[in-house]
């Protein structure tokens, strides 16, 4: 049977091969420039290189070999040591962000956004980590209610209030509109269901993008007022986070402007 096909990264000696190759490639221009003289020649062995008079016996172009191969062998560490130190420290700052929010896989953290203003309602849900800021009302009258991390890898939800659904639409329009701005940034629809959240009924459309993270966005009406549940997962993280994300869900509680 033929080969599998199955491609290997390649290691560090041969990427210092091939660097050192490429410069190898000028080596015996290099040496014919700075070629001994015959004066300076002596004698050699029968079927040997001549030997400079200084009595050195490695050949100009194997020194040139040699030196090549040595500088691609430092420079490759040193690039493969700049990408090492990168990722240790954006692995430090991602650990270092997941610590500030509390998370932890099946932690229990109450979230507690409060009703308000103009008589929105507020609600109540169980996440595994704290949210930086809750209730911050935007210029554009927006409220984003809560953010939540949901896996180890950083997929999040995000719950926000849009507004008053008679200035926003209903659900699916709403719905509809945000997924064909997404699509026109390289988003692809995948599929569209329903659901219910804290007793209202959402309409939910899932996305996914080239490098495999995917989007899924929720709308729904609680007396009056659109909301918009977002849940954004890492590449190859998308059905932990879901998962996740729907037990958060679960735990949706109300808390309404008039008591």
């Amino acid at each position: 049977m033929g080969c599998t096909g199955r491609r290997r990264g390649v290691g560090p000696l041969a990427a210092a091969a091939v660097i050192g190759s490429v410069l190898l490639a000028g080596a015996p221009a290099a040496a014919a420039e700075r070629s001994v003289a015959p004066s300076q020649q002596v004698a050699a062995a029968p079927g040997r290189e001549p030997l400079a008079a200084d009595g050195g016996r490695v050949p100009g172009w194997m020194e040139d070999g040699f030196g090549a191969l040595a500088l691609g062998t430092v420079v490759l560490g040193g690039v493969v040591g700049t990408v090492g130190t990168r990722r240790r420290r954006r692995v430090r700052r991602h650990r270092a962000r997941l610590r500030e929010v509390g998370f932890r896989p099946g932690a229990q953290r109450e979230v507690v956004v409060p009703a308000g203003p103009g008589g929105r309602p507020g609600e109540r849900l169980v996440a595994p980590s704290r949210s930086p800021q809750v209730g911050v009302v935007g210029t554009d009258g927006s409220r984003t209610d809560a953010t939540v991390v949901l896996t180890e890898r950083g997929s999040r939800m995000v719950v926000v209030c849009h507004g008053p659904a008679a200035d926003h639409g209903d659900p699916e329009t709403h719905l509809t509109d945000a997924v064909e701005r997404l699509r026109r940034h390289g988003r692809r629809l995948g599929t569209t269901t329903e659901t219910k959240i804290g007793g209202e009924a959402a309409v939910v459309a899932r996305l996914v993008r080239p490098d495999g993270a995917a989007l899924l966005e929720h709308r729904f009406v609680r007396e009056g007022w659109l909301f918009g549940v977002a849940v954004e997962s890492e590449p190859g993280d998308a059905a932990a986070a879901e998962a996740v994300a729907r037990d958060v869900l679960d735990t949706w509680e109300w808390l309404d402007a008039n008591g």
